[in-house]
């Protein structure tokens, strides 16, 4: 797992704790429970809630720890909202890899959805022969991806590499120009194979 150090500025104010996205009231209240609404903060057994009735003025703000526990939400606060914003950041950063990985996949199972077809005319032939194909080019795949059940002849599974190339962009991994070698050659293919049987129905029609 991998830490980021933040900087927070905090001003302690007696009657408002400022942040730089947050302003709240110097006040709090505690208990031995959960608050059952609100947001809340939980420190050495204790509960803590914020609330509008700040706490008497104090010149020392040393003297106790009411103004830590204010420090500690100005602290989760300020963290929350600058996790939120390495979100957004991150998701834009793979949102065209994720979406451009899809449409590969995608693409893919439709040719190999509609070359079944062609060949398949019954529809619960087509079914099975769809469900088993899906069964044992996923079953597999998942297993290998995300679990420690490991088969030794999963690295020549097409679609081992096509799931792989989309969890790697998912989680912002570079991608070998050679596997979108392989994926568009795998797409020219399979439309081949959907243009060959679908041009050998025609001539059956004829």
């Amino acid at each position: 797992m991998t830490y980021q150090k933040i900087i927070v500025p905090i001003d302690h104010g007696n009657r408002n704790m400022k942040t730089e996205h947050k302003i709240f009231t110097s006040g709090f209240v505690e208990g031995d429970c959960r608050p059952a609404l609100g947001e809340y903060l939980q420190y050495d057994g204790r509960y803590y809630a914020l609330t509008e009735q700040r706490i008497p003025y104090m010149r020392d703000k040393t003297l106790d720890d009411r103004f830590f526990i204010l420090t500690l939400f100005a602290v989760a606060m300020e963290a929350e909202k600058q996790m939120l914003n390495a979100k957004d950041t991150l998701l834009q950063a793979v949102l065209p890899a994720v979406l451009l990985q899809t449409a590969i996949l995608s693409l893919m199972m439709a040719l190999v959805g509609l070359f079944c077809a062609l060949l398949l005319k019954d529809f619960r032939q087509f079914t099975l022969a769809y469900l088993v194909i899906a069964i044992f080019a996923a079953t597999p795949v998942f297993l290998s991806a995300n679990t420690s059940i490991k088969f030794d002849w999963i690295h020549y599974h097409p679609f081992y590499h096509v799931y792989m190339g989309l969890k790697n962009a998912y989680f912002g991994t570079v991608v070998s120009p050679f596997y979108y070698v392989s994926a568009v050659g795998t797409i020219v293919l399979l439309f081949l194979a959907v243009r060959l049987a679908f041009h050998r129905e025609i001539g059956k029609e004829g």
